[in-house]
């Protein structure tokens, strides 16, 4: 994948049971970001992920994973898109690691995977 398209990253988390709500928005940033966030198997809301395309690096995602509805920060990752070929991929694997952060902070409990 050579530009990732954050709409069609967003449309690949749809069928995901660990992301509550998605959206892509320009208010947080001068670019758009795109933000999930991430539900417990009760449904209340654990963990949010803002991500951005990488500046120089089209096929790069960096993302924050903050606790709740974003007050305090855990983690940041990045995800190389460039040897993916689907979104759905990328997004699986993006949400897995948010999840699996959640977990090692004690914010949830069992795995990340869906």
């Amino acid at each position: 994948m050579e530009n990732i398209n954050l709409y069609n990253l967003l449309h690949a988390t749809y069928d995901d049971k660990r992301v509550k709500d998605g959206r892509v928005t320009s208010q947080s940033t001068p670019e758009d970001t795109l933000v999930l966030q991430l539900q417990d198997q009760q449904g209340e809301v654990v963990g949010t992920i803002y991500a951005n395309v990488a500046d120089r690096y089209p096929d790069s995602l960096l993302y924050t994973l903050y606790q709740g509805y974003g007050t305090v920060e855990l983690e940041q990752w990045h995800y190389d898109f460039s040897e993916d070929d689907t979104y759905e991929t990328g997004a699986r694997n993006i949400v897995d690691e948010c999840m699996n952060g959640l977990k090692d902070f004690g914010l949830i409990r069992g795995g990340g995977n869906a």
